[in-house]
C-alpha cells in the first residue's frame, strides 16, 4: 500500500511465503511487515526512515537438526542531498536485531548496527563522436 503527495509518501507491504529456506535445510515459513516513510525538507533534501519485522519457521522438523525459528527486527534512517547534477550525497544509518534459536553465531551477536556516507559522482557523456 502507497500514499504519496507532493513533498511525502508513506509505502507498507506484507508477505507470506513458504520457500526452500534460502540455505538453510528444509522448508521454511516466512512472514515480512515493513514500512517507510519518505518526505522532502527542501527541494535539495530528502528523508527516509523505514522498518521492517521477520519471521522465520520451519514447516517439518528434521531428525538431528534443531528446529529453527526466529526472528528479525530492523530500522533505517537515510538524508539524501544532491549537491549538484553530478554530485550526490547520501547519509545512512542501519540497525538490525535477530532472535534464532540454534544458530551461534547470532545468538552470541544478535545486534549489528551499520552506518555509511556514500558520495555518487555521476559521469554522463554522449556515446558517439
Amino acid at each position: 500500500m502507497n500514499w504519496q503527495s507532493g513533498r511525502a509518501s508513506i509505502s507498507t507491504a506484507y508477505s507470506h511465503e513458504v520457500n526452500a529456506g534460502g540455505g538453510l535445510v528444509g522448508a521454511f515459513r516466512s512472514d515480512n511487515a515493513d514500512a517507510a516513510v519518505q518526505w522532502r525538507m527542501m527541494r535539495t533534501w530528502r528523508l527516509k526512515l523505514s522498518g521492517d519485522y521477520a519471521t522465520e519457521n520451519a514447516v517439518a522438523r528434521k531428525l538431528l537438526i534443531p528446529t529453527l525459528q526466529g526472528h528479525s527486527i530492523g530500522g533505517a534512517f537515510m538524508v539524501e542531498h544532491p549537491i549538484n547534477e553530478q554530485l550526490d550525497l547520501n547519509l545512512e544509518y542501519d540497525r538490525l536485531h535477530q532472535s534464532f534459536a540454534g544458530v551461534p553465531v547470532i545468538i552470541n551477536n544478535p545486534d549489528s548496527n551499520r552506518g555509511t556516507i556514500t558520495l555518487t559522482w555521476q559521469l554522463d557523456r554522449p556515446l558517439g563522436r
